[in-house]
């Protein structure tokens, strides 16, 4: 996604469905990954704090994965 990705909507579904910790199913930790996104969330954090959480955790995955790419690196940018 050349904008990167936006967690804006999934923050504000979870603020107006008004769930609690029943808007997360268990797998939603598998999916992204890391468990500190939904205790973010939760906190009432930003995207944009997340998003800064997060960049370490991108530019380690970005080298860890060199070893294994099979076509060069599309310079995707990372989050700002």
């Amino acid at each position: 996604i050349a904008g990167g990705f936006d967690l804006t909507y999934l923050i504000d579904a979870y603020r107006n469905l008004d769930m609690g910790n029943q808007f997360f199913s268990p797998f939603f930790e598998k999916l992204v990954g890391v468990d500190y996104i939904r205790q973010d969330i939760i906190a009432g954090r930003s995207a944009a704090e997340i998003k800064k959480r997060w960049h370490c955790d991108v530019v380690l995955f970005k080298q860890q994965r060199k070893p294994y790419l099979l076509y060069p690196n599309s310079n995707i940018p990372l989050p700002k």
